[in-house]
């Protein structure tokens, strides 16, 4: 599988829209060594490239990717998936279209030619590049048909990777997240309850959003051929 996505915004608002561009593919392998008589199983690997520019400054990142994952189905009801990611980012920024509050005429209000900073000043912001890894793990639980639940933990930035300007140690804390949800559908209606969850610890921040939908079928999937989906809404 092979997908694109670019993205302008904000270009009837700036001289210089926000760009963002994605490239990646994936491909599954090894699906008939991990499935047995029972339960299936299998890997997947993948990669992207993304670029995203932003704004006058042309503050830039370019990031490639690689990909791992494996999924297995431990018994009838219980499912475990697990992946690692890490690649390497380049980061940019354009420092001659900077202003300052020096720059500013005091009576006018216009922006004069007086330079932004002093050599010494400009002369410590240079681009940069890092490597960042994470990984996280997934659980599924499917006992009947009326439920449906699963709870996922990740570590991102997981060697804490440097990201700063400027020639100085500005070190990203490893962020932890963690979701959850399920789906409950009470025997004889076509109506099902989603609760869900997440919660994301990064250094000192914390940020926890809980939810939930309600679901009402309009027409269930075909039991035996598979050529009618699900319809619903929500």
């Amino acid at each position: 599988r092979v997908t694109a996505h670019y993205k302008d915004q904000w270009r009837s608002l700036m001289s210089k829209p926000f760009k963002t561009g994605l490239i990646s593919f994936d491909v599954p392998f090894l699906e008939g060594k991990m499935t047995d008589a029972l339960y299936k199983g299998g890997m997947g690997a993948g990669m992207y490239i993304y670029h995203d520019k932003a704004g006058d400054l042309g503050f830039g990142t370019t990031q490639l990717n690689a990909c791992l994952s494996a999924n297995k189905n431990i018994n009838f009801a219980n499912n475990i998936s697990v992946g690692l990611q890490g690649g390497l980012a380049f980061r940019t920024i354009d420092y001659s279209q900077m202003q300052s509050e020096n720059q500013v005429d005091k009576i006018t209000g216009q922006i004069t030619n007086q330079p932004v900073a002093s050599d010494e000043e400009l002369s410590k912001i240079e681009p940069y590049t890092y490597s960042d890894f994470a990984t996280g793990i997934l659980w599924t639980l499917t006992p009947d048909k009326g439920f449906r639940s699963n709870l996922g933990i990740s570590m991102q930035h997981v060697n804490k990777p440097t990201q700063s300007f400027y020639r100085k140690q500005d070190v990203s804390y490893a962020r932890f997240v963690c979701n959850g949800g399920a789906e409950i559908n009470p025997r004889n209606i076509r109506m099902s309850f989603i609760p869900n969850f997440i919660v994301f610890l990064q250094g000192p921040q914390r940020e926890i959003n809980v939810g939930t939908m309600l679901k009402y079928v309009l027409q269930e999937s075909s039991k035996y051929t598979g050529w009618v989906d699900e319809t619903a809404v929500g």
